[in-house]
C-alpha cells in the first residue's frame, strides 16, 4: 500500500507526499514542527485524519486559514483556529 499525505502550509501552499510505508511519530513530529496532536478535518466531502502541531497556538504559529475551514466543515465551529503546517491522510487512517 502506498500512503499518501497532503501538507498544507498557512500561506495556502499545498504538497502531497507518498510514502512506500506508514510514516513513523517522528516522521510525522518533522512535518509539522514538533509535537503531534490529531484532528478531524472534511477532504473531498470525507472524514480524514489530519495532524497538527500540539504546541502551535502556544508557539503562535501563523493561522491555517483552509485547514481551519476543513475543520469547521468536520467539527463545527470553534474558537481556536487550526495553525501551523497540516497533514491530511489522503488514503489511510491513523491504526
Amino acid at each position: 500500500m502506498t500512503y499518501e499525505l497532503l501538507l498544507i502550509k498557512p500561506n495556502g501552499e499545498e504538497k502531497t507526499v507518498t510514502y512506500e510505508n506508514e510514516p513513523k511519530l517522528d516522521e510525522y513530529q518533522a512535518m509539522v514542527g514538533g509535537n503531534i496532536e490529531f484532528v478531524n478535518l472534511k477532504f473531498n466531502g470525507k472524514r480524514k485524519d489530519g495532524i497538527v502541531n500540539e504546541e502551535g497556538l502556544i508557539k503562535r504559529l501563523p493561522i491555517n486559514h483552509r485547514a481551519t475551514k476543513m475543520y469547521q466543515e468536520q467539527n463545527g465551529f470553534s474558537s481556536a483556529p487550526i495553525v501551523g503546517t497540516v497533514v491530511v491522510l489522503k488514503n489511510y487512517l491513523l491504526s
